[in-house]
């Protein structure tokens, strides 16, 4: 293997960027800051918005463009790994052929469970839904119109899981097969993926430094939806009169949470809506706790590692990777959905500084330990190194 290997990253980018669009870009900048030669394609969702329905399923099946496109960049910087990020609609599993074609080894990070949902959530009506995971064809998707209530793009993206699996893109064509967490892991070996190409490794966060002072107020922070268990935050914030929340985001329930605030007085939560990264750094560090109410599965929520860095606890539900990140030490948990919980656990906490001050430096050094720059540099280039070899 070259002591530092030529990289080349590919991602399709999303509409509204989110955690998986930071993750490819800070990895970028991670390999070229020690000294790897990184080329990048991307592609990005606002091209759907000229292309028609056919055309962008027909894209999504197998985009001879994203094939041709890769090929000639495969050819022009002759890389030693490609690394995709997110394929999904554009690049499609087109890209992956393409460079197998070329006998280049190939990477993938999968950041959500599209392979095993069509949702990407493993979340339907409310709850955690495992039924297309180990079925031949995820007849269930189509079934309850699981990809964004239509039930022909539901068929799409269902389909384009089976047909995945025919020509195997995933199980022979990828070398190493990236996931998040050992629950992810999990979850997406019951779908079908070989365990051996499953490896382990975290998202990064380039290091922020710890909040000191000033911490009054519990946080949250993430997309406005359901799944985020947002009624749960909101349900349980109102017998919390006495502790401050922030709630940072935007999404579809924005408005009705705004709504909910005032018409149910609240006066102790403050909803900020979007703000910039930079800005959601400042207020984790003045935040006294971080609360993670997440009712579906999730890759990796870069928030909680956010809160690590920042040395700030975190309250999380007993639910899939926050469950499994925070633990007893760098927080604690609380029954998912269950709001009376989640206000025992924090109404415990608030006032406990020996604990809290623990939970903080615990989640320090777990966030130097696992999800820091030099951490995942060194998993990273394991895992090159091994389909190199």
């Amino acid at each position: 293997m070259n002591a530092v290997p030529r990289v080349l990253m590919a991602h399709n980018y999303y509409l509204q960027q989110g955690g998986e669009d930071f993750a490819f870009e800070n990895e970028v900048q991670l390999l070229r800051s020690r000294g790897h030669q990184v080329e990048t394609y991307a592609r990005s969702n606002e091209e759907l918005d000229a292309t028609p329905r056919l055309a962008a399923a027909v894209e999504a099946f197998w985009s001879w463009r994203s094939w041709n496109e890769l090929s000639h960049l495969v050819h022009a910087t002759c890389p030693d790994v490609v690394h995709f990020h997110n394929t999904f609609p554009l690049i499609s599993p087109s890209g992956v052929h393409a460079v197998k074609s070329l006998n280049v080894p190939v990477v993938v990070t999968l950041h959500n469970y599209r392979l095993t949902c069509a949702a990407a959530t493993h979340f339907r009506a409310g709850h955690v839904c495992l039924d297309c995971v180990g079925k031949l064809v995820p007849w269930p998707a189509v079934a309850h119109n699981c990809y964004r209530q239509d039930r022909g793009a539901s068929a799409v993206v269902a389909g384009l899981q089976v047909g995945s699996r025919m020509v195997r893109t995933w199980s022979h064509k990828v070398d190493a097969l990236i996931v998040l967490s050992e629950w992810m892991r999990g979850v997406l070996e019951a779908g079908g993926l070989p365990h051996e190409k499953l490896h382990i490794k975290a998202n990064f966060l380039p290091d922020p430094g710890m909040g000191k002072e000033g911490r009054e107020r519990a946080l949250f922070v993430g997309r406005l939806t359901s799944e985020k268990g947002v009624d749960t935050l909101l349900s349980g914030w109102r017998r919390l009169s006495d502790i401050p929340l922030d709630i940072v985001g935007s999404g579809p329930l924005e408005k009705t949470i705004r709504k909910m605030v005032v018409e149910q007085g609240l006066e102790h939560v403050r909803v900020l809506g979007q703000i910039t990264h930079e800005e959601v750094i400042a207020v984790m560090k003045r935040a006294r706790l971080l609360i993670v109410p997440s009712i579906a599965f999730e890759g990796l929520p870069m928030t909680i590692i956010e809160g690590f860095a920042c040395g700030t606890p975190v309250v999380a539900s007993a639910i899939g990777a926050p469950w499994e990140m925070v633990g007893q030490h760098a927080g604690a948990v609380f029954k998912t959905g269950d709001p009376d919980d989640l206000r025992r656990v924090v109404r415990t906490l608030w006032t406990d500084d020996g604990r809290l001050e623990r939970m903080r430096q615990f989640g320090r050094r777990e966030y130097e330990r696992v999800y820091s720059p030099d951490r995942n540099y060194h998993r990273l280039t394991e895992i090159y190194e091994a389909v190199l070899t």
